[in-house]
């Protein structure tokens, strides 16, 4: 199942929004006026909501849908309903569930799916805690995926890479499609979307950086500021803010701090194969000094004397001297 968490102060423009939707079903609420007039539940929210001032965001709109494929009875969505907000302690917090038939999946069958609209104020002005939420609903989906037999989704933090919400992905064909017509009723190309482009800044500063100091400098080249929260890390581009977990795995806190380390040990590497080879190519000049002198070349060369003429000319070897015959008569 895929969760979806918003907050906010306006209970009424929420209410509208989850009950007024054409086919929409109430399924479940622990608030009367829920099955009267949207104005009597919104103030019955409102009036509790007063008795802590403190909290400035009461609004807790929560969704939930399961992967294509899966098909819960109404018994079934009761049931998970119940359980959800039992695991995520909200059960005792005013809530309604409504169930939207509105949406669809990428092959354009029907993708039923509830709203849940919750006060974070309880009746007694206690608030929830709502600290780390999303990660905490997933991991309380996976439980109930298993629970219900249900197909079982990859957690925000399993993935390495976040894609598009499904806006996001509708705006940029809409685009696209105007781009490429014939008559071309947009005259600019269709830009990514900011959480395209903090990716792809966020993975070409790491690859360039060993340091903390030397990210952060490559972020401001390219216009990111990135913050470290008690949460981890936070990117802004463009006034947009995104959590390092919603940009996908390799985006947190840890995956960056572990991509520094192997940035640092791959050029610690590099630098040390580089002495080698320095060491082999020229050895040091104290190495020759041990020699003999005589072995030790030198670039010095012998005077060359110059032959007289008479030194150049070829005497021929003399003729050998005849041996008189004794048996031979004088004449």
């Amino acid at each position: 199942m895929i969760a979806n968490i918003t907050r906010g102060s306006n209970f009424t423009g929420v209410l509208r929004y989850v009950m007024e939707k054409p086919n929409a079903e109430l399924m479940m609420t622990n608030v009367a006026s829920a099955y009267g007039e949207l104005t009597d539940l919104a103030k019955a929210f409102r009036v509790t909501a007063a008795t802590n001032p403190r909290v400035k965001k009461p609004v807790y709109h929560l969704s939930i849908s399961p992967a294509q494929g899966d098909t819960l009875s109404t018994a079934q969505w009761l049931k998970l309903i119940k359980d959800l907000l039992k695991q995520r302690h909200l059960a005792e917090h005013q809530y309604i569930a409504v169930l939207h038939r509105d949406a669809t999946y990428p092959d354009g069958s029907m993708r039923p799916h509830v709203h849940l609209v919750i006060n974070l104020v309880s009746s007694t002005g206690e608030v929830a805690n709502v600290w780390w939420d999303y990660p905490k609903t997933e991991k309380v989906l996976r439980h109930l995926e298993k629970c219900y037999g249900l197909t079982s989704v990859p957690c925000s933090w399993e993935v390495a890479k976040r894609s598009n919400s499904k806006g996001q992905v509708q705006r940029l064909a809409r685009e696209t499609a105007e781009f490429l017509a014939v008559d071309h009723p947009r005259i600019q190309q269709p830009q990514p979307s900011v959480r395209q482009l903090l990716q792809q800044a966020v993975d070409e500063a790491v690859i360039e950086t060993t340091s903390t100091a030397e990210l952060t400098k490559a972020f401001q080249s390219r216009g990111v500021v990135s913050n470290l929260t008690s949460q981890g890390i936070r990117y802004e581009l463009n006034g947009i803010h995104f959590a390092g977990y919603q940009l996908g795995e390799s985006y947190t806190l840890r995956a960056i701090e572990l991509q520094l380390r192997l940035q640092q040990k791959r050029k610690a590497q590099q630098q040390q194969w580089q002495q080698k080879l320095n060491s082999k190519s020229s050895p040091p000049l104290s190495s020759q000094t041990s020699l003999p002198q005589s072995l030790i070349t030198t670039n010095r060369t012998e005077p060359v004397i110059p032959l007289s003429s008479s030194q150049l000319q070829v005497k021929p070897p003399p003729l050998p001297k005849k041996t008189p015959n004794l048996l031979e008569p004088d004449l």
